[in-house]
């Protein structure tokens, strides 16, 4: 409860009034430094990167083909289903069709805004996550209610039926022809927007929408889940070491020649081969659990609610990332585009400011300005 309308605590309520948990909201903020390191790296160092002989750390901060390309975001995303299951925790679970309405409706215009933010923001910061997040929630307006079982099954052809674009592709490629009318590089008509948004760039439906259902179903155990991590840890581990191990087997025996085996082993992100699926939700589920697990425990320490103040505004630090970049690089030339070091160091000074400036403005004023015009719009 607060002290005053100038001590909002870190650990508050939701906007349904539900209690907060201190490990999504931990684990958004850090999701959130990732994809800032990656966007920044991205905007600074490609393709001008790849003119280069790429050490260590560029090869896995390749956001292209390294560990770390597009697991953050999808971490992010995971999250985002949990979220969505906790808000809408009474309606799906019971019957009454005026509070699964109202729940939907909420939904529709939470996507609807995200998805206009999106549009425009694209127009500067190409590939932005807000636009997809849109279609997300969206989706998630038009399943939420549906039982659990369904929700698995949803999930099964969404991956599906990534893998089957990937193996057509691989196919088409073989035998000479393009695909590249999957990609439109411009926004230019509601087809270039729906190739986009469901299909190519960089967190279309499929496979995406799969990671936001697969938080959807962890959100609705997450009591359980929590209190006992292990049996998912494993499950999640052993899909990330299992699908490392056959995409390098894979490689090494000239499997790949095969245009199906070729779709489902590749563990480039733009391909979105099977195997880059599952390693990327184990990769996700493992961050998120032990993420969890280390905020519960450390839940008093400056840092922890520190992070829990920041992972409450990651909207608006999302927008504000893009603001710094371009008056940090673009506007005024300060730091130039030079190395992966460059990109870090770029990233570490936005995160030290941003986590002080959003822990000081959370606690003094609560919501972010992003967050308070979110809830305006979207209820």
């Amino acid at each position: 409860m607060n002290t005053s309308p100038f001590d909002h605590p870190p650990a508050g309520t939701t906007s349904t009034g539900h209690r907060r948990h201190i490990g999504v909201d931990v684990g958004r903020a850090l999701a959130l430094i990732g994809v800032v390191v990656m966007n920044y790296h991205g905007m600074m160092n490609y393709p001008r990167q790849s003119l280069m002989n790429p050490g260590f750390f560029e090869n896995i901060f390749d956001i292209s083909t390294g560990v770390f390309s597009t697991r953050f975001a999808a971490t992010f995303v995971v999250i985002a289903g949990i979220s969505v299951a906790f808000f809408t925790r009474h309606s799906a679970s019971g019957s009454n069709t005026t509070d699964i309405s109202a729940d939907r409706i909420r939904l529709l215009r939470r996507g609807l805004v995200l998805l206009a933010a999106g549009y425009f923001l694209n127009h500067i910061w190409p590939g932005t996550i807000i636009l997809f997040y849109g279609a997300y929630f969206i989706g998630a307006a038009l399943l939420f209610h549906l039982r659990t079982r369904l929700i698995y099954l949803i999930t099964a052809v969404i991956v599906a039926g990534t893998v089957g674009l990937a193996v057509w592709r691989r196919v088409r490629y073989q035998n000479g022809h393009s695909t590249d009318w999957l990609n439109p590089a411009e926004l230019n008509s509601v087809s270039d927007f729906m190739l986009r948004v469901f299909v190519s760039y960089t967190h279309p439906i499929f496979p995406w929408f799969g990671f936001f259902c697969i938080g959807i179903i962890i959100g609705r155990s997450w009591k359980t889940i929590t209190e006992r991590p292990r049996p998912l840890t494993v499950v999640a581990l052993t899909l990330v070491i299992g699908s490392y191990l056959l995409a390098t087997i894979s490689r090494v025996a000239m499997w790949r020649d095969n245009a199906v085996m070729y779709a489902i082993t590749s563990m480039h992100p733009d391909e979105r081969g099977l195997l880059y699926v599952l390693s990327t939700a184990g990769i996700a589920i493992v961050a998120i659990l032990g993420i969890d697990r280390l905020a519960r425990k450390f839940s008093q320490t400056p840092v922890i609610k520190h992070l829990q103040r920041a992972g409450q505004m990651t909207l608006t630090l999302y927008f504000l990332h893009v603001l710094f970049y371009y008056v940090i690089v673009d506007w005024t030339g300060f730091m130039t585009s030079t190395s992966l070091s460059s990109a870090l160091v770029l990233a570490g000074i936005f995160w030290l400011g941003a986590i002080a400036v959003s822990s000081w403005w959370h606690h003094r004023l609560g919501q972010g300005p992003a967050e308070r015009l979110y809830r305006l719009l979207g209820g």
